[in-house]
């Protein structure tokens, strides 16, 4: 994203002699095709001392998108899998109609929102390479639940063609909340893994990022997504306003451990570029940071006026240790995953190729348990 928004940057960098901007599954295909960079539209590249910048290229029409070629990574045998569980990746939609301060992909898609047809979704479901490798498939649209009637009409199609995994996917907690009549039936078609982008406890926050949520609504949707039987991976942002202090960081994780969030996960505020918040604190002089390395949620890149990176850092530690680490989460998660009965998951899970990547999984366990224990 950082080399889309600031190409000359990234071109500054000796590393690097060709950017290309925006989608790219046409612009890399021209590049290894053509002798010449020249008229490559969305690409940026060195010329001698030069830096040439070409024309951007129009978003790619997504009802005429090719399929990725899965093949090649099956005949790797590389390690895809998910805990086990062989994993594979389908993008129903790009774009996200909401514009948190913090959040790029508004600007990326140049604020549109594009979904795929119901009839190439479920294609590519019913594709052999993904229906017999894969038991579990995650929907990567950066926001999966948009359009209510459109994620109804996929689950009823799931259901009617009887195709049985286990499905992942991200959404907003205020959809949750309006609509759970339709994570009633997302649980039924087999979703069963939500990411949710909390980021904050304050309303007052949760306003200065652009989110357009509340407190009262992130507990509530925990609770509506429990009783369907989801797991709930939640992210919090740790210092989630420029104004925050200690205290503001010490609440946060305070009440981090009352939240019923499952696998709870945390960053720090980052500005990327082509964010409102990137402008608000370049605007204000507090950008003490310019190597993109470092852009990467784990890292303080902001000179907040309260708080110094060392506060950062050790309240970014502090959460980890005492949210995340702090009970057993296996047990609660059985407990969740035995909420949908033994015909739920046996659909999902007999199948020749997952048997096998769930048994090469423990074996590898054991094996490096084994090791470890010897090694001693």
């Amino acid at each position: 994203m950082a080399s889309h928004f600031s190409p000359s940057d990234a071109l500054s960098y000796e590393s690097i002699d060709i950017i290309v901007r925006g989608e790219g599954e046409i612009t890399f295909r021209n590049i290894l095709l053509s002798k010449k960079l020249d008229g490559i539209l969305g690409v940026s590249f060195k010329k001698g001392d030069q830096q040439i910048h070409n024309n951007d290229r129009d978003l790619l029409d997504l009802q005429t998108a090719k399929l990725p070629y899965r093949n090649y990574r099956y005949k790797s045998k590389s390690d895809y899998n998910f805990l086990g569980f062989p994993i594979d990746c389908i993008e129903t939609s790009r774009g996200c109609p909401f514009d948190c301060s913090f959040c790029c992909i508004h600007e990326f898609y140049r604020k549109r929102y594009r979904s795929r047809t119901l009839e190439s979704i479920i294609k590519e479901l019913k594709t052999p390479i993904i229906n017999n490798k894969a038991s579990l498939i995650f929907f990567v649209d950066d926001n999966f639940v948009v359009k209510k009637d459109f994620i109804m009409s996929l689950c009823d199609a799931i259901i009617e063609n009887k195709i049985h995994k286990y499905f992942m996917a991200q959404a907003r907690v205020d959809m949750i909340v309006n609509h759970p009549e339709l994570f009633k039936k997302m649980a039924e078609a087999g979703f069963i893994f939500l990411f949710l982008g909390i980021e904050s406890f304050s309303d007052r926050t949760l306003k200065s990022l652009n989110k357009k949520t509340k407190f009262k609504q992130i507990k509530l949707a925990l609770r509506i997504l429990h009783d369907f039987g989801y797991i709930i991976q939640g992210n919090v942002i740790i210092g989630a306003n420029l104004e925050d202090k200690i205290e503001d960081l010490q609440s946060t994780i305070d009440i981090s451990k009352t939240m019923d969030i499952d696998l709870p996960t945390f960053s720090l505020l980052t500005p990327f570029p082509g964010t409102k918040l990137m402008d608000e604190v370049v605007d204000k002089g507090l950008l003490m940071d310019n190597d993109w390395s470092d852009f990467n949620w784990a890292t303080p890149v902001i000179d907040f006026p309260y708080l110094s990176a060392e506060d950062l850092n050790r309240y970014y530690l502090k959460a980890y240790k005492e949210v995340l680490f702090s009970k057993s989460r296996f047990s609660k998660i059985m407990q969740l995953l035995l909420l949908k009965g033994p015909k739920y998951h046996l659909q999902r899970l007999l199948n020749v190729e997952i048997i096998k990547g769930l048994f090469n999984f423990l074996s590898t366990k054991f094996r490096r348990s084994n090791k470890d224990k010897y090694s001693e």
